[in-house]
């Protein structure tokens, strides 16, 4: 019996002894012929009761019973009206359905509960909660698989779309036209759709929107479909990234809602109340408390706790893992989205391309198992028609060749338990694949026949020393020292307590006397290496924090050493060498400290004059530059023409500035208040991707000139500030413009008199510029000492043009094909 029914006869019990009561007072008035009109009426109640309760509980139930023992007792009192009392005639009518009454209350009440999931690909953000409620003896629980439709480019429904067949064959589904909401009214309704009508590309019918769910049952609980990955709750760019998922109809009508961890409950709750207020829409803070739990996603549950030899693989698959011996091979589960597909368009569909020929090629040795999104085609569809056609060419060819796997079902935790790698777009199922243990590489659309591309090493931070280089590399844990005289590569050691197969450990060096010092970006600590007894050390600067700092520059000021964190947790940390101090300034950048603005500071993009630092501001509309005096621990802020500028530079006393959103380049005074030249007619030739920022990463002089070292651009601009001029950095040896590819140009640049080093992502090389001859001469470090093997490092990387960072290196652990094949 549920909850409500139980309510209902309670409420009869309740009105036949208000009934019984006006009877006795009629009788008392020898009405006779109204008190035979109630008994009847009791009776008829009594017989509908009766019914409700054989079907609910069965017929052999006790209050059955007493109701059959209350319509006989009925019965003989309307025979003897004429000669009982009043007082006697309450008395006989009260005990019979007191007992009646008792009996009902002491029937065990069973919750009925609903799942209304409408994509049998999102079923497993439901299943965990649906297998542990059938569990439960007093719970009807049911899987209601809903339609759901295509919504047309002008907003109207299109198809619609069933899938109640797709489901796991241990879910009992439920037609929805066979189960009547308003009449069952069940006590917890879940759902995984947050969208209703803000949904853009698919929509439910509108008797199952939020708002009119939450009509017909007393909890309406909201699981989101996707995990994603964690965030910590003052991260506001990467929560800037997700928040529109916060406020959605399914989070604002649903009377209970479940994420994935206590983080991301305080991010829910945090957004849902900026948006509400925005938007004039009434929310508390206590209630939504109370409302959001951050007990985890089913999702992780399903991942978990499926094993290999429990799958149902079929036969056409396994015809494609299996080695001729029976050995399973290594199978790379290839993830493509919808918003990499909208965003590099036919870069996508080129990068494909070179995916899976990578893969035919090695297909004896890998099986790739390609799954993409389930919602492509109705996106694609609806918003791309033309690159819909160049998809569903390469999705014929692959299919119909055969030699991989197409996973277009619903069942996602097949291929995470499967597979031994993700390969692909970042997404919700990146989170699951870590949970499972599973090593990850997120693509990079740009990074073409990355099989070519021999394995070197990737300068991360790095400090000239007169003849030498001494550098971290940033595809590994290693110290390398080349001789520019002798051209000879060292490898002098790993950096203490810093795992081998990190990636970016650090950024940015500096020497102090006879140490090196290497910030940590990745690592743990404060790398120092000693030139004098070539010995590793290191200053555990985050001793004393609760988490650490991405630091992505360094400066010196007397004998402080300065560390500058990275634009989503823009630290600074003093260090004194000599007194080994350390002083961390959270919000040295507040001018209040209840101000909640965030401020995204470009440290990578600063400079130093004297003992004042200038540093770029992103994303603020009224501050640009920062500046922080390291004597005086005071700050500046200046808002000089809100623009997104990324690199800030000081030559003959002006401030010259690169803004990424306009791609121009200012030069200011000196005290920042007057904007002396605008240069927005950039050299002829010069290209760029307009919209990403990072055109210009680092700006150098030498000389009257200055030179603009491009991030995502296609050439050096060479200023002169003599003539006023700027002009492409034309060099004897290289042209340095890549076509179409324009990203991961420069990252690491040092200069040394007239040499301007500098390590080329995309070449995996170290240009040697020579500003006065106008030459340049190229690099290769070869790594032989086998510092990465990305796919036995359970973590996440992300596919860039350095060497080691790629696909083919991913999966093949690193060895090129020539030494694999030998």
């Amino acid at each position: 019996m549920r909850k409500f029914q139980k309510e209902q006869l309670l409420d009869i019990f309740t009105s036949l002894h208000m009934l019984h009561q006006e009877s006795k007072d009629v009788l008392e008035r020898q009405e006779y012929a109204t008190v035979q009109t109630a008994l009847s009426d009791c009776q008829e109640a009594a017989i509908q009761m009766g019914e409700v309760i054989e079907q609910l509980e069965g017929e052999d139930t006790e209050v059955v019973s007493f109701l059959e023992q209350y319509c006989e007792r009925l019965y003989q009192l309307s025979t003897q009206l004429e000669e009982i009392t009043a007082q006697k005639f309450y008395k006989k009518l009260e005990e019979i359905l007191i007992k009646a009454e008792n009996a009902v209350s002491h029937i065990v009440v069973k919750k009925e509960i609903v799942f209304f999931p409408y994509k049998a690909s999102m079923w497993d953000s439901l299943e965990s909660v649906y297998l542990a409620a059938k569990e439960d003896d007093n719970c009807d629980v049911y899987c209601v698989p809903i339609p759901y439709y295509d919504r047309l480019a002008d907003g109207r429904l299109g198809m619609m779309h069933y899938e109640g067949n797709e489901y796991p064959k241990n879910i009992e589904v439920v037609d929805y036209r066979n189960y009547n909401l308003e009449e069952r009214r069940p006590d917890i309704i879940y759902i995984h759709n947050p969208y209703d009508e803000w949904n853009t590309v698919t929509c439910v019918p509108e008797r199952y929107f939020a708002r009119n769910l939450r009509n017909h049952t007393e909890q309406l609980v909201y699981i989101p479909y996707f995990v994603l990955g964690e965030i910590e709750p003052d991260d506001q760019k990467a929560i800037d990234t997700m928040k529109h998922f916060c406020f959605t109809p399914g989070v604002i009508y649903a009377h209970k809602v479940i994420v994935q961890s206590e983080k991301m409950r305080q991010i829910y709750i945090n957004e849902y109340m900026k948006e509400a207020k925005n938007v004039g829409f009434p929310a508390d803070r206590r209630a939504l408390e109370e409302k959001i739990l951050g007990t985890g996603s089913p999702k992780y549950d399903k991942v978990v706790n499926i094993k290999k030899q429990d799958l149902d693989i079929p036969q056409e698959w396994l015809k494609i893992i299996e080695k001729p011996d029976g050995r399973w091979k290594k199978i790379v589960f290839y993830n493509t989205s919808i918003n990499g597909l909208l965003h590099h368009d036919e870069k996508m569909l080129e990068k494909m391309r070179d995916v899976f020929r990578i893969f035919k090629e090695e297909k004896e040795n890998v099986a790739l198992l390609w799954r993409p999104h389930p919602l492509i085609q109705t996106t694609i569809e609806a918003m791309r028609p033309k690159l819909w056609e160049g998809y569903c060419k390469i999705v014929e060819e692959y299919r119909n060749e055969g030699w991989g796997i197409y996973d277009d079902s619903s069942e996602l935790d097949r291929a995470i338990v499967l597979c031994d790698a993700y390969y692909g777009d970042g997404s919700s199922v990146v989170p699951l694949c870590q949970k499972a243990g599973k090593p990850i590489m997120i693509q990079n659309a740009m990074v073409i026949d990355a099989a070519k591309i021999e394995k070197r090493l990737a300068v991360g931070a790095a400090v000239i020393d007169g003849n030498k280089l001494y550098f971290s590399i940033a595809n590994g844990n290693g110290l390398f020292l080349y001789d520019f005289d002798s051209k000879d590569l060292q490898f002098l050691g790993e950096f203490e307590g810093e795992e081998k197969y990190a990636s970016d450990l650090f950024q940015t060096a500096v020497k102090y006397d006879r140490y090196l010092l290497f910030a940590p970006f990745n690592a743990k600590r404060l790398a120092v290496y000693d030139l004098v007894e070539n010995k590793f050390s290191h200053y555990d600067i985050f001793e004393k924090r609760s988490s650490k700092v991405s630091i992505v520059q360094m400066m010196f000021y007397n004998d402080d050493l300065y560390l500058f964190g990275n634009f989503t947790n823009p630290v600074i940390i003093k260090v004194n060498m000599n007194e080994k101090s350390i002083i961390t300034l959270e919000d040295w950048y507040r001018e209040k400290k209840d101000c909640e603005e965030k401020w995204h500071i470009q440290f990578y993009g600063m400079c130093q004059v004297g003992s004042k630092i200038y540093a770029p501001v992103c994303f603020n509309p009224s501050v640009d530059i920062v500046s922080f005096d390291m004597e005086t621990q005071r700050f500046r802020k200046f808002c000089l023409k809100n623009f997104q500028c990324t690199a800030a530079h000081i030559h003959d006393n002006d401030m010259w500035v690169t803004d990424c959103r306009d791609k121009k380049i200012y030069r200011y005074s000196g005290d920042m208040k007057e904007i002396k030249a605008e240069y927005s007619e950039l050299p002829e030739g010069f290209q760029y991707i307009k919209d990403l920022s990072g055109t210009f990463v680092q700006v150098v002089s030498w000389k009257q000139y200055i030179y603009f070292l491009p991030g995502v651009a296609s050439h050096i601009i060479k200023y002169d500030s003599v003539m006023d001029k700027m002009t492409l950095l034309q060099l004897d040896g290289d042209n340095l413009d890549v076509n179409d590819d324009l990203t991961n140009k420069y990252c690491w640049t040092g200069i040394n008199d007239h040499m301007l080093y500098a390590f080329h992502q995309k070449e995996g090389a170290l240009h040697m510029i020579d500003l006065q001859a106008e030459t340049l001469e190229k690099v290769v470090f070869e790594d032989r000492w086998n510092v990465g093997d990305l796919f036995r490092n359970q973590g996440i990387y992300y596919e860039d043009i350095r060497a080691l960072n790629n696909l083919y290196n991913y999966i093949f652990n690193g060895r090129s094909r020539e030494r694999n094949e030998n």
